[in-house]
């Protein structure tokens, strides 16, 4: 029987970033280059119930699934490896991230130091995941090209970060990079993952 749950992957950074631009357009005087994405669910914004319930807490969630089912892959391979972990770890501090930040009070509300430790986790937890799954990939018997797409997506985390020190006037650039960067690896995870499933099943 299929896993769905393996497509997630394919479907999380269009929702995502399907989202950010439709709460953005109705957000007055909103722009992506200046503004974090945070500041769509922090206090005050006015629309801040529904971007925390779909762009953090669901899209949060979908990660969750997709975790979830790509270390029971694992398992019904025998293959030993943390790698759906870490996935499922990168979903938790998503969808944690709907904790709302306080931008006037900034490190002075608990709510904004709460938001920020998630905010913190994420990149830990890509980390972890993306360190350890090149090896369960081998373990799967993952084509090559498959494995490399994988490495090379996570990769370009470095240059994402690394952006936002040439674009200090444009600081909302370099996060959508990190967001993007972060959903391409989600993307080539699944499309790797999901041809296993197929084989599989196929049989």
């Amino acid at each position: 029987m299929r896993d769905y749950r393996l497509h997630l992957g394919k479907l999380v950074g269009p929702w995502f970033f399907a989202c950010l631009f439709g709460v953005a357009a109705i957000h007055p005087n909103y722009s992506h280059f200046t503004k974090a994405v945070s500041e769509l669910g922090a206090f005050g914004a006015p629309h801040a119930v529904l971007w925390n319930a779909l762009g953090f807490f669901f899209t949060g969630t979908m990660i969750v699934l997709f975790g979830i089912g790509l270390q029971q892959l694992l398992m019904r391979h025998g293959v030993r490896s943390t790698g759906g972990w870490g996935v499922v770890a990168l979903g938790v501090a998503f969808a944690a991230t709907a904790i709302p930040a306080d931008f006037e009070l900034r490190m002075d509300s608990n709510w904004t130091i709460a938001h920020a430790i998630f905010v913190l986790l994420g990149p830990v937890a890509f980390i972890w995941a993306a360190c350890v799954w090149p090896r369960a990939l081998v373990g799967l018997g993952i084509t090559k090209n498959a494995i490399i797409a994988c490495v090379a997506s996570s990769l370009l985390l470095l240059p994402a970060f690394a952006s936002n020190a040439f674009l200090e006037q444009i600081p909302g650039v370099g996060q959508r990079l990190g967001f993007a960067v972060m959903f391409l690896w989600c993307w080539a995870l699944s499309s790797a993952t999901t041809q296993v499933d197929l084989a599989v099943n196929a049989k």
